[in-house]
């Protein structure tokens, strides 16, 4: 058992700078997005919100490529970001948007910056989105994915021992359960970075998410360790690096999730910030304070990708 510091929780008030742009958001009456809403519907939603209501962020990477990874039965377009000064790793990255919007555009400025801050080549990974492709069409994309960039590690990073998964949300989701996946296939990642990870679906979460999602697995699918990577097996994953705020409304799972990996024996470094919200990885340029916690967060995986995991670190 690894130990695990855990900060009481403070009780701090919500981030000003993003506390008026919800608030803002909320009077327009006018984003709704949830399970509730059609997926494209509820995409055209989250870009126009974002448009209106969050300044965009630019980073300096040296270079960014489109592709497709060319499957027997589908292609999966990626997005790869250079850095100015490669270090090596490779970080295969997986967006938010509750598995039914997001895309390379809508996180672009979060690869970048994972690419600026850590000098790794990033590879962000345009998975399949619901209702039009409901579980476990995302997750098949992401370990799909994740296999490409080990394969083809040489033209990207470089070092096969620099290897990682990062996602925010749902995209911490697929890139927990990518790591998970990865360990059962002899693929030694260095790191999994988790923002804020959906890692738990209970009967509640699961109403929540509906078959927008899930489809016809809303009444099978039980426990799946692809679905909510609370349940699998935890015991020799990569390293773990967990950041969420304590007003996020996946506080507690998060918490709950990285005592669990730290029980199992993992490392992890648990970053817990008293006054961001949900998302706050992708809203450094409204914020200082969550410009700073993703700052710090990429400094945490660039340790991570600095030290070649091993054999023996199984």
């Amino acid at each position: 058992m690894t130990a695990l510091f855990v900060p009481d929780r403070t009780g701090a008030p919500l981030d000003a700078d993003l506390a008026r742009i919800q608030a803002a958001i909320q009077e327009s009456g006018r984003y709704p997005i949830g399970f509730d809403i059609p997926g494209p519907e509820a995409r055209r939603r989250a870009r126009e919100r974002d448009a209106e209501f969050y300044a965009p962020e630019a980073f300096d990477v040296a270079s960014i490529e489109d592709t497709v990874i060319h499957l027997a039965t589908r292609d999966i377009p990626v997005r790869i970001q250079r850095p100015h000064e490669p270090k090596g790793g490779t970080v295969v990255y997986f967006h938010g948007g509750n598995w039914i919007h997001g895309d390379l555009d809508s996180h672009q400025s979060s690869a970048a910056r994972l690419a600026l801050r850590t000098g790794a080549t990033v590879v962000q990974v345009d998975y399949r989105l619901a209702p039009e492709h409901p579980f476990p069409a995302a997750v098949d994309d992401a370990c799909d994915a994740l296999k490409w960039s080990v394969d083809n590690v040489g033209g990207l990073g470089g070092d096969p021992q620099r290897v990682a998964v990062a996602g925010d949300s749902s995209g911490g989701n697929l890139a927990a359960v990518a790591a998970q996946w990865a360990r059962d296939e002899g693929i030694l990642l260095a790191a999994q970075l988790l923002l804020y990870p959906v890692t738990f679906l209970g009967d509640f979460a699961r109403e929540l998410v509906g078959r927008q999602y899930l489809g016809d697995a809303l009444d099978t699918v039980g426990e799946d360790p692809r679905l909510g990577p609370a349940f699998g097996r935890l015991e020799g994953l990569a390293p773990a690096i967990v950041g969420v705020g304590e007003h996020d409304f996946l506080y507690e799972d998060n918490i709950a999730y990285a005592r669990a990996l730290a029980d199992a024996d993992v490392a992890v470094t648990l970053r817990v910030f008293p006054t961001l919200p949900h998302g706050f990885f992708g809203h450094g340029a409204s914020s200082p304070t969550a410009d700073a916690a993703a700052d710090l967060l990429c400094r945490d995986l660039a340790g991570a990708l600095s030290e070649p995991r091993t054999e023996a670190a199984r």
